[in-house]
C-alpha cells in the first residue's frame, strides 16, 4: 500500500512558483552531494510502491509525468498540471548549498501547455510535449527538444521528423538513436499508439507503429532503455487491474519485440498507473499513479520489474 504521507507547506511554493513563472539559475550544483541527499533524502522504498516527495513533488495537482533525474540525480524534473482549465507546467528542483531548492517553473515548460519532460543520458538534452505553437499555428501536443547552455535551457525547438503526425509526445531514446513515443496516425479516431524512428542529426526518420505491443486500445507514454533491449509502457487493453496498467517488453534475437507483459501488483493497481521510468542509477522505476485519490509521482524499487533493465 502506498504510505500517503501529510501534504506539507511546501504546496505554497509550489503555487507561487507557477505564478511567477520564472526559472532559477541552477549554476553549478553543490560538490558535497553523498547518499543522503539523493532522492530530496527520502528513504527508499521497497517492493511496495510509495509517494515520491509528497508536498514537494506530489500535490494536490495532477502530476502528468515521472520524476525525471539528471543523470548526476542533482536535478529533477515533473510536470505540475492544474485544472480548469488544463495547464501543464515542468517543474524543476536542483540540489544546491547543501540543499534541494524550492520548486520551480523551468524556463521552457511554463508557457503554453506542456508535459512529460525526458533528458538525455548525457543530461544534455531535454524532449518535452507541448502545445505551443509552430510557426504561428496551433497544431496540438508535439514533440519539442531543449539544450542545456551551462545556466539555463534553450529556446524549445520544435522536434522535425521525415513526415509528421497529428499528434506525438513522450519520447524516449536508446544509446543507438532508436526513438520510441506516443503518436497517432492520420484517421483522429485511431487510438494512441507506439511508434518508433532513429534519431539522428537533431532529427528524426519516418515514424512507424511498433510491431507487437500495438491494439486497437490506448497504448502509450513507451520508455525504452538505454540499450534498446527494454520496453515499459502503458495500456487500458483487456486483462489489465483497473484503467491503464504498465506493461513490459523485451527486444529478441532477430529484432522482434516479445508479447507484452501486465506488469501486475503492487506496481499496477485499480486506478490509472503510468508514465514508468527508471532512475538513471537503475535503482528506482518512477511512474504516475492515482490509487491514492489524485495522480501522484510514486516510485518503487526496479526488482518489482523482474525483466532486466538494460544500461
Amino acid at each position: 500500500m502506498i504510505r500517503k504521507h501529510e501534504r506539507v507547506g511546501a504546496l505554497v511554493l509550489v503555487v507561487s512558483a507557477i505564478v511567477v513563472g520564472g526559472c532559477v539559475d541552477v549554476g553549478e550544483t553543490q560538490t558535497h552531494f553523498d547518499v543522503s541527499d539523493q532522492y530530496f533524502g527520502q528513504q527508499p522504498p521497497g517492493m511496495e510502491p510509495e509517494i515520491f516527495a509528497p508536498g514537494v513533488v506530489s500535490t494536490e495537482h495532477y502530476e502528468h509525468s515521472p520524476a525525471v533525474f539528471s543523470p548526476d540525480l542533482k536535478s529533477v524534473y515533473w510536470t505540475l498540471e492544474k485544472q480548469d482549465p488544463t495547464t501543464g507546467i515542468i517543474m524543476f528542483s536542483t540540489f544546491r548549498d547543501g540543499a534541494w531548492t524550492e520548486p520551480a517553473a523551468t524556463s521552457f515548460g511554463a508557457e503554453f501547455t506542456n508535459d512529460t519532460p525526458y533528458m538525455t543520458a548525457d543530461g544534455n538534452t531535454m524532449f518535452f510535449c507541448s502545445k505551443r505553437p509552430r510557426e504561428g499555428k496551433e497544431l496540438g501536443w508535439h514533440l519539442w527538444t531543449t539544450s542545456w547552455g551551462g545556466n539555463d535551457w534553450s529556446e524549445p525547438m520544435p522536434l522535425e521528423f521525415d513526415e509528421d503526425l497529428p499528434f506525438s509526445g513522450y519520447l524516449t531514446i536508446a544509446d543507438d538513436g532508436v526513438v520510441v513515443f506516443s503518436g497517432r496516425g492520420l484517421d483522429e479516431d485511431d487510438a494512441r499508439d507506439i511508434f518508433t524512428a532513429r534519431f539522428e542529426d537533431g532529427r528524426c526518420s519516418k515514424p512507424v507503429r511498433l510491431p507487437v505491443v500495438n491494439t486497437e486500445y490506448i497504448d502509450g507514454y513507451p520508455n525504452i532503455s538505454r540499450d534498446g533491449s527494454f520496453l515499459i509502457f502503458e495500456s487500458d487493453r483487456p486483462g489489465g487491474l483497473g484503467g491503464l496498467d504498465l506493461y513490459s517488453s523485451t527486444l529478441k534475437e532477430g529484432g522482434s519485440w516479445t508479447e507484452p507483459k501486465n506488469l501486475g501488483a503492487p506496481l499496477n493497481s485499480p486506478g490509472d498507473d503510468r508514465f514508468g521510468q527508471f532512475s538513471p542509477d537503475g535503482k528506482y522505476l518512477f511512474f504516475g499513479s492515482d490509487r491514492g485519490g489524485s495522480m501522484d509521482v510514486c516510485w518503487v524499487s526496479a526488482e518489482v520489474v523482474e525483466i532486466p533493465l538494460g544500461r
